[in-house]
């Protein structure tokens, strides 16, 4: 229920993330790629040849007094123009980021150049992951921690703040949109009193299962979500080989909280059935 492709982050194709599912016996798969819907009709596609099913999803980046927040969307729809808006917004922010982030490195004499970072971005939304791959590949760096290390992580030289969408912009593209509001890998750095906020503020469900929860934050969030009378959500957050230990397949979520999820999705749809 949450899985990325080269149309954002990761190494796997639309099309291989499906195969991927059928290696590992996953007829069901949302994809959740950052700030874009565009890799979901490829995905779609490909599902429908092999019988699996698709969810369409995106993780919508948004910021609340200075804390970045992920919420995943999913059983969006994707010819929603409120959202196609806001992420169409949020992409040219991308790419306006990409070049001012170029323009300090090469004040650093570090140079690349930005048509090589939409190059290796591809069809996906250009972002500093793209920027790292470039500095590897011209040798100014060793690897892709090294790259946010020494340049463009928060603290780098050459970090450029995003374009930020609150917390509430991005629920409410989500819901108008039909969808259902996921607060993405709490346990990574988001304090508890900001879940809390953004389900007293509408998000839906907590993505209770994900990699980097151990079994303890697993019990706090399923807790948490009872108290709060928030779904529960969970996924890989895969990226392909970029992050060998988010591969699909290793977390897992079961059909009756799927179920519980995709009943709010259709609550928001009155015509659906």
């Amino acid at each position: 229920m949450h899985v990325h492709t080269t149309f954002s982050d990761s190494t796997l194709t639309p099309r291989e993330v499906i195969q991927e599912c059928l290696w590992h016996g996953i007829d069901t798969v949302a994809i959740t790629d950052h700030d874009t819907i565009e890799g979901v009709a490829d995905a779609m596609a490909a599902g429908k040849e092999v019988g699996v099913h698709v969810i369409a999803g995106v993780e919508m980046t948004a910021y609340d007094a200075s804390c970045e927040i992920h919420i995943v969307g999913l059983f969006v729809d994707i010819h929603n123009e409120h959202l196609l808006d806001v992420l169409a917004r949020g992409l040219e922010a991308r790419r306006l980021r990409v070049f001012e982030i170029v323009r300090l490195l090469r004040k650093l004499d570090v140079n690349v150049s930005a048509q090589e970072v939409f190059q290796i971005a591809g069809e996906g939304a250009p972002g500093r992951p793209h920027v790292a791959r470039a500095l590897v590949r011209h040798g100014h760096v060793e690897t892709f921690p090294d790259a946010f290390k020494y340049y463009i992580g928060n603290d780098g030289p050459a970090y450029v703040p995003k374009y930020q969408l609150t917390a509430a912009q991005a629920i409410g593209a989500i819901h108008g949109a039909g969808g259902v509001s996921v607060v993405a890998h709490p346990g990574a750095r988001l304090p508890d009193e900001s879940v809390r906020e953004l389900i007293a503020g509408g998000v839906d469900a907590i993505e209770v299962y994900h990699p980097l929860h151990t079994y303890d934050k697993e019990k706090k969030y399923l807790k948490m979500a009872e108290e709060l009378g928030a779904l529960i959500s969970g996924g890989s957050d895969s990226h392909g080989i970029a992050r060998e230990w988010s591969r699909i397949g290793s977390v897992y979520l079961g059909r009756g909280l799927l179920h519980k999820l995709e009943l709010r999705a259709r609550s928001r749809r009155p015509n659906s059935k």
